[in-house]
């Protein structure tokens, strides 16, 4: 198989790990996607989602609603099919919506 990107790599060992049970190994995966290569506003934007559903599974409520919150503040990421999911969370979670 061939992968278009690092971050796509990235991506895949961060699901991987998650496939696996191993969600503190998936959250750092998917984290570097939005710390690493926020050019790449599809990447980031299922960094930023898993990331917060990683932080929700290690119930670290508070840590999963700034990373939504994050997300959710920065308009370049508005048309991802992950924004809407976030703001769900988000606001499942207490944190409010943006």
């Amino acid at each position: 198989m061939l992968f278009r990107s690092w971050p796509e790599c990235i991506y895949l060992l961060g699901q991987t790990f998650a496939d696996q049970g191993n969600t503190k190994e998936a959250f750092a995966y998917f984290q570097r996607l939005y710390v690493l290569y926020d050019g790449y506003v599809d990447w980031a934007a299922k960094g930023y989602l898993h990331s917060g559903l990683c932080l929700e599974k290690l119930d670290q409520r508070a840590d999963a609603i700034k990373t939504y919150q994050e997300f959710l503040g920065k308009p370049e990421f508005a048309k991802t099919p992950e924004f809407p999911v976030a703001r769900q969370q988000l606001q499942r979670l207490g944190g409010g919506g943006s």
